[in-house]
């Protein structure tokens, strides 16, 4: 409700002192590409366009806007969160695009003003201002608001002379000189002395004034002082104007009899003949008193010449807003060359600067759906490709994209951004059914991919492995030699009935991955132990000396291994090369379960470097 307030004031305060009398015209183009500005080819609006308006606003100022206050604020928004000037100085944008900025005018008269955006594109849009400055006397706030509007104009024009714009009232009086000047710009008197000796005593030839009390003192306009002085600085009287103003403008006498209508004024006063001239002239209002002696103020005598013709055109050429708004090429130039060196500068650093981020999903992820969304941010925002398809980010260069991959396994998105092309790759894999929600599903699905575990549609994760079972595995993902060792015979393991499994199992105990018992036997179908398969798989490994020295410091945390446990060290390497996992127990004799078997697979080094490789 404050703000609602505040907004109805201010419009109240613009109605009265603020008018927007007028309009400007809009240009076919608004947009300027920073390289021709400095060729004077830029071009502006006074609105800002349909298709930029949902990023851009501009609420202040109006079109046109007269103020009587040093400065003008320029509130907005850029959505985009680029660069804004207001005649060529960068604003402060806050965090959400909105500004406010007070512009300070150092000057009084009609000024242009431009609000320049600079688009994602590097292209800028100038919203083009008039500004109608007007000085105003400290007591301004005194005075009606109508007398305040005739007083202020009346001292704007170039009828009145600014001695101190800063610091001066209208309750201040309006001097000899003051008339002298008002006469001679009434009377299109030039304001150049045309003697180089002092006029007056009291006057000096390069008083501001001197022109002026010339002229009215060589027309017998206004007259000095006994004692020779003008006193230029002393207020004058209504009687004084009266008889002034009828004598410049060289009115005579009414002929018709014309009564005084003043009661402190005789019929046969002296001064009468002024008084009734001035009286037909308009030159002072009917009342029932004059008070002919009453000092003037810069007030009184704004509201006694307020009427003049001379005087309203003056104001009606300040009110108009289509005139005297010419754009000095030379100012126009300096303002926008400081934009055009402030953009080749930021160019250089966006250059630096301009990337475009993936947040999700990341290169090589692996995609359980046919459809994803794709988010992340581009840095300047501004339109990229994905695959041929237009991808329009939005103000903070954010941009979410649905996309559908084509087929199951390898999928590339081609990003064509920034100019350059980069590929996303994805991969649309297929999970277990059985291992929805399980721990180990995304590492199972991805060594099915790499064709390390059965491409079923079921894990069982929580199966038993046989040393059949592990023979196979291993021989069939680690680079084992085939050594035939001479006579080998295994006697529970025959070749005419299982070829290929038989081959593996051979291929296993020649390597001393697996070994037998003492009687030569296999076991094939007896279930392996969390202990027998670490053992198996350290061996398929193959590490070298050096690898297993370094471990020689490794501790193990295990409360069911002690140090004189057969496989110590093989846990003590397992552990250093984050095959497995510090526990408080390791459960050797426990059967380990595909899950299990199949976790620490993808730890080895060959398969993690196949894992890394593809989907990191």
């Amino acid at each position: 409700m404050k703000k609602i307030n505040f907004f109805l004031i201010c419009l109240f305060f613009v109605f009265y002192i603020q008018p927007l009398w007028a309009t400007s015209s809009v240009t076919t183009n608004p947009k300027t590409n920073y390289n021709l500005i400095l060729n004077n080819s830029y071009t502006y609006t006074d609105q800002i366009p349909d298709n930029l308006s949902s990023h851009l606003k501009l609420y202040l100022p109006a079109k046109n806007v007269t103020l009587t206050k040093s400065q003008l604020l320029v509130k907005g928004s850029n959505k985009y969160l680029t660069d804004v000037f207001v005649n060529g100085q960068r604003i402060v944008l806050r965090d959400d695009g909105k500004f406010y900025y007070n512009f300070t005018f150092t000057k009084p008269g009609k000024t242009n003003l431009f609000i320049s955006y600079i688009t994602p594109d590097f292209e800028i849009l100038n919203i083009h201002r008039k500004v109608l400055k007007l000085v105003s006397g400290q007591d301004n706030d005194q005075y009606p608001l109508k007398k305040q509007k005739n007083i202020t104009y009346f001292c704007n024009t170039p009828y009145y002379y600014l001695k101190n714009s800063s610091d001066f009232r209208y309750s201040d009086p309006f001097t000899r000189a003051d008339l002298a000047y008002f006469l001679a710009k009434l009377n299109n008197i030039p304001s150049t002395p045309t003697i180089e000796i002092p006029v007056f005593k009291d006057v000096s030839p390069n008083y501001w004034a001197a022109p002026a009390i010339q002229y009215v003192a060589d027309q017998q306009i206004m007259t000095e002082y006994p004692d020779g002085t003008f006193q230029p600085d002393k207020a004058i009287k209504k009687m004084e104007y009266i008889i002034a103003i009828t004598r410049a403008l060289n009115h005579t006498p009414p002929k018709k009899v014309l009564e005084l209508p003043y009661q402190d004024i005789y019929p046969n006063h002296w001064t009468a003949k002024y008084i009734k001239t001035a009286l037909a002239n308009n030159l002072i209002p009917t009342a029932d008193v004059l008070r002919p002696q009453q000092d003037l103020s810069i007030a009184d005598f704004a509201l006694l010449v307020k009427n003049f013709p001379k005087i309203q055109n003056a104001i009606a050429n300040l009110q108009n807003f289509n005139q005297d708004y010419e754009i000095n090429p030379e100012w126009s130039n300096s303002i926008f060359a400081n934009i055009h060196n402030y953009l080749e500068e930021r160019k250089k650093q966006i250059a630096k600067l301009k990337k475009i981020e993936i947040f999700t999903p990341k290169n090589n992820s692996v995609i359980y759906e046919d459809h994803i969304a794709l988010q992340g941010k581009i840095f300047p925002a501004q339109l990229f490709k994905i695959n041929d398809q237009n991808i329009t980010p939005n103000y903070k260069g954010e941009f979410s994209q649905n996309f559908t991959l084509t087929k199951p396994g390898r999928n590339d998105l081609e990003i064509q951004a920034l100019d350059k092309t980069k590929i996303l790759t994805l991969y649309y894999l297929q999970p277990y059914k059985d291992l929805q929600k399980h721990w180990f599903s995304a590492t199972a699905t991805k060594l099915k991919y790499l064709q390390i575990t059965d491409n079923n549609q079921y894990f069982y994760p929580r199966s038993n492995i046989s040393r059949a079972q592990l023979a196979d595995i291993l021989i069939k993902n680690f680079d084992l030699e085939n050594n035939s060792t001479p006579n080998l015979k295994i006697k529970d393991v025959s070749i005419s009935r299982n070829p290929t499994q038989a081959h593996n199992i051979f291929l296993a105990v020649e390597n001393n991955i697996l070994t037998l018992n003492k009687y030569g036997e296999f076991n094939p179908q007896k279930k392996v132990s969390r202990i027998e398969a670490i053992t198996a798989i350290i061996r398929a490994c193959n590490f070298d000396a050096s690898t297993k020295i370094q471990t020689a410091n490794t501790k193990t945390s295990f409360r069911d291994i002690s140090s004189k446990h057969w496989a110590h060290a093989t846990l003590k390497l397992a552990l250093s090369q984050n095959l497995i996992s510090p526990q408080k127990y390791f459960y050797p004799r426990k059967l380990i379960t595909k899950a299990e078997l199949f976790a620490i697979i993808a730890r080895t080094p060959k398969i993690k470097k196949q894992l890394d490789n593809l989907f990191l």
